[in-house]
């Protein structure tokens, strides 16, 4: 059973963009390709066999990449995220369950985050999904009200960091966020003689007061404390 005061959403309710996992070289990766066709171009132009040998090599490496790659994210999957109270410009934390539904292989290296354009936001980094696990996810939506649900993105470069596989969760529903949390948590107390003298002065200055005072009649008659009138004999 999950906590009453968190919003729950089913895995029912998410719908991949294209249903597709897309996947582009690093970097790293754009490198070893030029690197690569150098070698082939040497190959070629030499007829050496043991160039040949080790051009195949790091192409078959490459492709065993991009097949892993690209099935360690396609076998990532969304099953429930749980959000307690979400407040506006503030950073909220969202409970992310996964699953692998690859049960020959384990889910490894995955990059968990909130996709939101021209904004930077914090990746969470998951090790290893074997079957079942939960992270958490940084959300700082803008403004108060319905909202709609972030977009998650999640991502990897496993194995050899030469290519980088990624998808995107969207989510058609919405989430209440309560307004910014502005001022202290705690009232402050007053200490000493000098808040007695402040309450005094803010009592006599808002037509207040904080002790006993004579009757006047514009006062309601249940206000009056006997004990205090019988022993000053005025009406308190």
């Amino acid at each position: 059973m999950y906590l009453k005061n968190k919003q729950r959403f089913l895995a029912s309710q998410f719908k991949l963009q294209n249903n597709k996992t897309f996947i582009l070289p690093t970097g790293f990766g754009i490198a070893f390709g030029g690197i690569s066709f150098v070698l082939l171009v040497m190959a070629i132009g030499y007829g050496n066999n043991l160039v040949y040998f080790f051009v195949f090599l790091l192409i078959s490496m490459a492709l065993a990449g991009m097949w892993l790659t690209n099935k360690n994210v396609d076998s990532f999957q969304i099953i429930d995220i749980l959000a307690s109270n979400v407040f506006a410009q503030q950073e909220n934390q969202l409970e992310v369950q996964m699953q692998n539904i690859n049960l020959k292989s384990f889910v490894w290296d995955i990059e968990l985050s909130v996709y939101e354009k021209n904004n930077e936001t914090e990746i969470n980094h998951v090790d290893e999904v074997q079957i079942f696990k939960k992270a958490y996810v940084i959300w700082k939506p803008m403004q108060r009200g319905l909202q709609p649900s972030p977009r998650l993105m999640i991502q990897s470069r496993f194995p050899f960091k030469m290519l980088r596989a990624w998808k995107y969760f969207d989510k058609k529903s919405e989430l209440i966020v309560y307004p910014e949390r502005k001022g202290k948590k705690r009232i402050p107390l007053g200490e000493g003689n000098k808040s007695d003298n402040d309450l005094n002065s803010r009592a006599d200055r808002h037509g207040l007061f904080r002790d006993f005072r004579e009757f006047q009649k514009s006062d309601l008659p249940n206000r009056i404390d006997w004990k205090r009138s019988l022993k000053h004999q005025k009406h308190f």
